[in-house]
């Protein structure tokens, strides 16, 4: 069985600032850890926007989505 680790950004609805979820994955396959983070992204944000990152157990990044947020600006 294959870790993965699943952070979940989004603002808070008082208060200002940013929430955060993280929770751990067991899965056999690294597409089925996809397919359990866009299900558990959908959940905790509950139409709120937000970002979703999914890391193995080395914190390599996997996988990650912007949820209702606008596109980045070129920073440069």
């Amino acid at each position: 069985m294959l870790k993965f680790q699943l952070r979940i950004l989004h603002r808070r609805t008082t208060n200002g600032g940013m929430d955060t979820h993280s929770e751990w994955l067991t899965v056999r396959t690294t597409t089925e850890a996809v397919a359990q983070a866009e299900e558990r992204i959908s959940q905790v944000l509950a139409g709120q926007a937000g970002i979703g990152m999914l890391s193995d157990e080395r914190d390599t990044l996997i996988w990650s989505v912007r949820h209702d947020l606008p596109k980045p600006t070129d920073l440069g």
